[in-house]
């Protein structure tokens, strides 16, 4: 990844451009992490074609959220990285130089996300000093805030890279999971799983 943002800059005569395409990497970054989180929490199952084992990790999770604890940092992150790598390395190949760099940024927001979601789970005394500063000052998703997602129907606070976003994501006029729900809902009929609580089908189909 810092190659590949290096050589953005190296190759722009213009040093704005890759910077943009870095800070829109990393908020895009953040936006994704929310949006595939919400869309395997509330859609699909195992044998869903291609992310089948991701709506089983996802939506398993909120049964034995601490067992995300117990994993290494490569058996936690190395199915996204997986997925990352070679993508970062096509976009590296085929793309602008400031182009790659944003996918580059924006797909290794998802390798840390998934790990920062980890330590979300993981005792704070059991992280060093560094994680919890991370965590303290939002650079990694702090406890407290993904603990708010988990309460069922576990219809909030989506995005595990900073979870910066969440607030605004989740409040009016915004409502930005409820709005999806109701278009995917009214495009082919099915219910997500955070539509078993009355009050959130409610909201969303009132948008």
């Amino acid at each position: 990844v810092l190659g590949v943002v290096a050589h953005a800059f190296a190759s722009s005569s213009n040093p704005m451009w890759p910077l943009l395409s870095v800070m829109l990497g990393a908020l895009l970054g953040e936006m994704f992490s929310g949006a595939f989180h919400w869309a395997t929490d509330n859609y699909g199952r195992l044998e869903t074609p291609v992310v089948g084992f991701a709506c089983a990790a996802f939506q398993g999770h909120h049964l034995a959220p601490w067992t995300i604890s117990h994993r290494s940092t490569w058996n936690n992150v190395f199915k996204i990285a997986g997925a990352a790598i070679p993508l970062s390395c096509t976009a590296l190949a085929l793309l602008p130089p400031s182009a790659s760099a944003f996918l580059a940024i924006m797909l290794y927001c998802q390798v840390l996300a998934q790990e920062f979601h980890r330590w979300s789970h993981t005792p704070p005394s059991l992280l060093p000093r560094w994680k919890r500063s991370l965590q303290k000052h939002a650079i990694a998703l702090p406890v407290r805030e993904h603990l708010a997602h988990h309460k069922p129907p576990f219809d909030k606070h989506y995005c595990i890279l900073t979870g910066r976003l969440n607030a605004w994501l989740d409040s009016s006029p915004v409502y930005l999971w409820r709005r999806l729900e109701a278009i995917v809902y009214r495009l082919n009929g099915v219910e997500p799983l955070s539509w078993k609580d009355e009050r959130v089908k409610e909201l969303a189909l009132s948008l």
